[in-house]
């Protein structure tokens, strides 16, 4: 069976914008944990979307 989130393609934010953005808040963070706080963010956005938009 074919999961739903097969079909979420969602645009990525280049991790560069991310670490600026993360940046202006004033915080420091490395390459390998801005792209594991994206992971975790597209999941959350993969979850919501599948929450209010499934079919079933």
């Amino acid at each position: 069976m074919l999961k739903l989130s097969t079909f979420i393609e969602l645009d990525e934010i280049p991790i560069e914008d991310f670490l600026e953005t993360i940046r202006l808040t004033g915080k420091e963070v490395s390459e390998k944990e801005a792209r594991e706080m994206l992971e975790i963010l597209y999941a959350l956005t993969r979850i919501t979307i599948k929450e209010y938009f499934s079919p079933e």
